[in-house]
């Protein structure tokens, strides 16, 4: 959207998801937020997850990408549940 004084720009659901995961923090609302993401986007693996992470990973350390992983499956868990 765009007035002639603002401007509002959106990320697509995808790259919110991947951003979640990779942030994987604890002590916000990622968890819940990559489940709600989840659903939306209907995946249902964590190889769609893994790709996902993949594709936005940039140039994070292997063990940051372990530990998204493991979220991720964890997210996904939850969103099977729901």
């Amino acid at each position: 959207m765009q007035l002639s004084n603002l401007t509002v720009d959106i990320v697509d659901a995808k790259f919110l998801l991947a951003m979640k995961l990779l942030a994987a923090r604890e002590e916000s609302q990622d968890l819940q937020d990559a489940v709600i993401l989840i659903k939306h986007l209907g995946i249902k693996s964590t190889d769609e997850l893994d790709l996902l992470i993949d594709a936005y990973e940039g140039s994070y350390h292997s063990t940051a990408l372990r530990v998204s992983r493991a979220f991720a499956k964890v997210a996904l868990r939850y969103a099977k549940q729901m």
